[in-house]
């Protein structure tokens, strides 16, 4: 099964088993698509799931990027190499705002 299938099936039984030191912490799982393309950032705090990715890059705490990331998402994207077709919804998941 991939790790896709069994996040879609119990994504909170697979992180407890992937990482059991995120103990209170669900993850929601976003797919991109050809439709779709998702844009994950902490606009209040920078916060970042450490003990799933290691530390945070330098730019991703900056408050330019945090700004910028929810101002223009598809400039952000292009300046990391990422250029999407102009059909290709981008939709911005400010993770503060949809833990709140």
């Amino acid at each position: 099964m991939s790790i896709k299938q069994v996040w879609r099936a119990d994504p909170e039984a697979d992180q407890k088993k992937q990482v059991p030191n995120l103990t209170g912490t669900i993850f929601t799982a976003v797919e991109n698509t050809d439709k779709v393309h998702n844009l994950i950032v902490c606009t209040l705090c920078s916060c970042y799931p450490l003990a799933v990715l290691g530390m945070s890059p330098a730019w991703y705490k900056s408050r330019s990027y945090r700004s910028r990331a929810v101002r223009d998402p598809r400039g952000v994207l292009k300046d990391f190499g990422t250029e999407l077709a102009p059909d290709v919804a981008v939709r911005v998941h400010d993770s503060t705002a949809d833990m709140r």
